[in-house]
C-alpha cells in the first residue's frame, strides 16, 4: 500500500511538472516565432513585448527547477546553510515587498501585527526568506477572491512565533498531516487549479527543521488556513 501511494505521488508529480514546464515552453516557443516569422517588425513595442514574454517564462523555469534541486539536495544534506544573526520582521517586510503586487492585483488586503519585542534569530536568510515568501504566497493562490492575509508575530519562552493565516479554500483535516509529504496535493477537483510541484510545504518544513525549528498547521474546509512557525530567538 505505502509504495502504491508513493508509485501515485510520483506519478502525480510527473504529471505536474510536465504542465508546468509544457506552459512557459510553449510561451518561448510562440514569442520566438513571432520574432522571427516577421523579419521586418518595426514597432519597437512588439519586439520588447516578446522578448519580455521570453525572459519572463525562461525566469519561471529557472525557479521551477531549482525548486526541484533544491529539494533533492535538501534530502541528501548538501546545502550548507549559512547561517547569520537576522530580523525575521525584516525578513517578512523584503517578502511583502517583492509579492505585494500579486495581493493589489487582486484586490485583497494583507494585515501585519509584528508584536514581536524579539525578532531576531540564527539562520539562513535566502532560505529562511524563501520560505516565508511561499507560505505567502500560498495564501495567495489558496484564496477565493480577494485574498485576506494576515502575518502575527509573537515571543514565548525565548522563541518567536510566526502566524501566517488566510481565509482562503482551507485543507481538510484529513489531509493535515500529509501536506508536508514530498508531491503530496491536496484535492481541489482540476489537477491544475493552484500551480506547483507539491514541493513547497515539504520544502519549507525540512529548512524549519534545519534550523531547529518546527511547523504546525490550523485549518478547516472554506474558513481558512494557519501556519505557525516557531523558531528559538538568538
Amino acid at each position: 500500500m505505502k509504495e502504491k501511494e508513493i508509485a501515485e505521488h510520483t506519478t502525480d508529480f510527473l504529471n505536474n511538472m510536465t504542465h508546468e514546464f509544457k506552459t512557459p515552453l510553449t510561451n518561448i516557443g510562440l514569442a520566438g516565432k513571432m520574432l522571427t516569422r516577421d523579419a521586418n517588425i518595426r514597432q519597437e513595442e512588439k519586439i520588447k513585448h516578446y522578448i519580455g514574454i521570453i525572459l519572463e517564462e525562461n525566469d519561471k523555469l529557472k525557479l521551477q527547477v531549482e525548486q526541484v534541486l533544491n529539494m533533492s539536495a535538501l534530502e541528501k544534506g548538501e546545502i550548507p546553510l549559512q547561517e547569520t544573526e537576522l530580523d525575521v520582521h525584516q525578513l517578512i517586510h523584503e517578502c511583502i515587498k517583492n509579492i505585494s503586487l500579486q495581493i493589489e492585483n487582486k484586490q485583497g488586503h494583507l494585515t501585519l501585527d509584528l508584536n514581536a519585542e524579539h525578532s531576531v534569530v540564527t539562520g539562513d536568510k535566502t532560505h529562511l526568506a524563501n520560505a516565508l515568501c511561499n507560505l505567502v504566497d500560498n495564501a495567495i493562490k489558496y484564496s477565493k477572491d480577494k485574498p485576506e492575509i494576515s502575518i502575527q508575530t509573537s515571543n514565548k519562552d525565548h522563541h518567536l512565533i510566526i502566524a501566517i493565516s488566510d481565509k482562503g479554500i482551507g485543507i481538510e483535516k484529513e489531509y493535515h498531516e500529509k501536506v508536508f509529504d514530498k508531491f503530496f496535493r491536496v484535492p481541489t477537483g482540476n489537477l491544475h487549479d493552484v500551480k506547483g510541484f507539491g514541493l513547497g510545504l515539504a520544502y519549507i518544513k525540512k529548512i524549519i527543521e534545519l534550523h531547529g525549528g518546527k511547523i504546525e498547521l490550523e485549518s478547516e474546509k472554506e474558513k481558512g488556513t494557519k501556519f505557525i512557525i516557531t523558531l528559538t530567538n538568538a
